[in-house]
């Protein structure tokens, strides 16, 4: 992702997550719930849009492409949440509590 300047997606967590990593800017169309949820905090942050999928049959997708591309908000924002993330090692985190776990199994 780090090679594009915007990223259209449906939202799920591995995508949103990578795209947060690269700081790019999103669109998503989500299918479920916790897509909805993903692209929601997404929104509400400025990183990027949440769109129905009703809104392809619109045909008003360019009209988001251009928006998102044109509007540096959107790709500051992303930054200021890659710079967030960037704060936690998410893989050491997860082997600091499965160690935790494991020895709390073990002590028992």
């Amino acid at each position: 992702m780090p090679l594009v300047d915007l990223v259209i997606i449906h939202g799920g967590q591995g995508s949103v997550q990578t795209a947060i990593a690269a700081g790019v800017p999103l669109i998503g169309f989500p299918l479920q719930g916790e897509q909805s949820f993903n692209l929601a905090m997404i929104e509400r942050h400025g990183a990027g849009l949440a769109l129905p999928l009703r809104s392809l049959k619109r045909g008003e997708l360019r009209t988001d492409i251009e928006r998102v591309l044109n509007e540096p908000s959107f790709t500051t924002s992303m930054r200021r949440l890659k710079e967030l993330q960037d704060r936690h090692d998410g893989a050491v985190n997860a082997a600091t509590i499965l160690q935790e776990l494991a020895q709390g199994a073990i002590t028992r």
